[in-house]
């Protein structure tokens, strides 16, 4: 791997890498990027799509697999997870299925693969900072995880040990199989006539790769729709007409008319001369005796006012 090569590996990741359309027949599951949302496993970690794929009802699990690789224990993850489903699961590449895509796509009853698709299979790499020891440990760690993966591609292909061996080795760093040759030799199960391989965001990371199978970038998000239009004002309502008013007006001044002979009534006790010797607790005493002299300046205040101004001189 070039430097070039590498500097897109450590900056390559994709937040939306897998997506689960449940159906009344078949759930469409599609793992598109990089697998666990970047190369460390520092995205969306393998566990979130697991409980989404164990969650769908549908009979039939349909993959569709356009990725460049990623996190080997997600992709372990995932591949477990799909084989020990009793669901029948149907694997499509839609563009490229390399490194771990590739071991994730084995856990397929049927794999079929787009004629002008691809399949990348090689040793599993890992990036480790530290001393002789460290580095010996990783290098052990990567051999056992090799043994795994080369033990699932002999399961699914028939080939032997060597043969896989082989084949993840390479000439460099593993072997690029057209769908035709991953036919041959029992990665896949079916080609796809006519249908064109979608480009795969990442996979420049790859030697050999043609150019129209990668992606520039990430996918521009989805335009957020537009904001729904405020709902039109109600009409105002339409004036009453003149004879409608003239005819409230009549009625509200009988109405106050009735008010003020009420209020008269109630206030009489509180208005009547008092004796010149009367104390103010007297004549508090006087208005509460009125009863509802409050609930009349409260309900009447036109007709109290209008009472109140006629009757100035008996109040003092």
């Amino acid at each position: 791997m070039n430097p070039e090569q590498f500097k897109k590996l450590l900056n390559c990741r994709r937040s939306g890498w897998y997506d689960v359309k449940d159906g009344p027949e078949t759930a469409r599951l599609e793992i598109f990027g990089p697998v666990g949302g970047g190369w460390f496993g520092d995205g969306v970690t393998a566990q979130a799509f697991c409980n989404a794929v164990k969650a769908a009802s549908a009979p039939v699990l349909e993959l569709h697999i356009n990725s460049a690789g990623g996190s080997v224990t997600d992709g372990l993850t995932i591949y477990n997870t799909l084989n020990a489903d009793p669901r029948r699961v149907r694997v499509v590449v839609d563009g490229i299925a390399a490194s771990i895509a590739s071991v994730i796509a084995m856990a397929g009853d049927e794999i079929a693969m787009a004629e002008n698709s691809l399949m990348i299979v090689h040793q599993p790499w890992d990036l480790v900072c530290g001393n002789a020891k460290a580095m010996r440990r990783e290098a052990d760690d990567l051999d056992k995880i090799s043994a795994q993966i080369t033990k699932i591609y002999q399961d699914r292909t028939g080939l032997s040990a060597e043969e896989v061996t082989a084949l993840l080795d390479g000439e460099d760093d593993g072997t690029l199989l057209t769908a035709a040759e991953a036919k041959e030799k029992g990665f896949a199960t079916e080609l796809l006539a006519n249908k064109t391989a979608a480009a795969c965001f990442g996979a420049d990371i790859w030697t050999g790769v043609p150019a129209d199978l990668v992606a520039d970038d990430e996918p521009a998000p989805a335009p957020e729709p537009a904001p729904a239009p405020a709902p039109a004002p109600e009409p105002a309502p339409a004036p009453a007409p003149a004879d409608d008013v003239a005819e409230r007006l009549k009625t509200l001044e009988a109405a106050n008319a009735q008010m003020k002979i009420q209020l008269e009534k109630l206030l009489g006790n509180a208005l009547a001369p008092q004796p010149e010797n009367a104390s103010p607790l007297t004549w508090a005493e006087a208005l509460e005796a009125a009863g509802g002299y409050a609930k009349a300046r409260q309900l009447y205040p036109l007709a109290y006012e209008e009472f109140m101004k006629s009757n100035t001189q008996t109040r003092k």
